[in-house]
């Protein structure tokens, strides 16, 4: 297994993190559940530390395919450039869900707090899916848009 193989591997759980947070978060504001609601954070929290590791791995990454035959340098910068912004976004969001679950641990429920969650979080799967669909396109043909 090399470094583009782990950048592979570890592109999903940013999104899925998200996507399971978003459901879970719901859940827990529609049927009130406090432990939905942790949960939700605790996924959301995951899904950032998990796209440090993506971020992290990219370079490497890029280092092993930037001569490989179709590759070419403009799809490997829209995607980095694109992964730096959703990297800040679910960072935020991670930060925001830290603070939400220490603010409600303290018996502080903010529905105010959860809705800018849940807001940051339906920005951040906008952009962390752009990110990976560019990615994608870097070595995927059949979804690049140049056909």
């Amino acid at each position: 297994m090399n470094a583009a193989h782990v950048h592979l591997i570890l592109n999903h759980a940013p999104l899925f993190g998200l996507f399971a947070g978003i459901v879970l978060l719901i859940w827990g504001l529609l049927r009130g559940s406090y432990e939905m609601r942790l949960a939700s954070y605790a996924a959301f929290i995951l899904s950032a530390l998990a796209a440090i590791a993506v971020y992290l791995s990219g370079g490497a990454a890029e280092s092993l395919i930037e001569d490989l035959p179709g590759v070419t340098e403009g799809a490997i910068e829209r995607h980095e450039d694109i992964a730096k912004i959703a990297m800040l976004a679910i960072g935020a969001k991670g930060l925001l869900a830290a603070a939400a679950s220490f603010v409600e641990r303290r018996g502080a429920f903010q529905r105010s707090v959860l809705a800018a969650l849940l807001l940051v979080a339906v920005l951040a799967v906008g952009v962390v899916g752009y990110a990976a669909n560019l990615g994608g396109q870097i070595r995927h043909p059949e979804i690049s848009a140049h056909q």
